[in-house]
């Protein structure tokens, strides 16, 4: 967003024109604790920034609690049951995909 940003007093945007802008945040952990821990407030500002820059407003897809390892027994991952990240990834993958999927055709 840096080739986008201009040190001018009122922070307007060198964009010619507004840029559709999809972030895609994907986490380890589930919905609830990225709310506890205030992620949706940290993206907000990073978000502004970019929406800033691009003179477009920021859609959000977030893909929570995501399988991330073939094995999680080659790794110290003690707090999470693979079972369980198992079984997330086949009840919610395909509904991430589709809407990660939808923001592209969108911008």
């Amino acid at each position: 967003m840096f080739c986008k940003t201009a040190y001018r007093k009122n922070h307007d945007s060198l964009a010619r024109k507004p840029v559709p802008v999809t972030m895609i945040h994907t986490m380890n952990c589930p919905e609830d604790i990225a709310v506890k821990n205030h992620y949706p407030t940290r993206w907000d500002d990073a978000e502004w920034h970019i929406a800033n820059a691009f003179r477009h407003p920021v859609k959000r897809v977030c893909a929570f609690n995501t399988f991330q390892l073939d094995s999680y027994d080659d790794y110290e991952m003690e707090m999470f049951a693979e079972s369980d990240k198992r079984q997330y990834r086949d009840e919610h993958f395909r509904d991430d995909l589709a809407a990660a999927f939808q923001a592209g055709k969108e911008i």
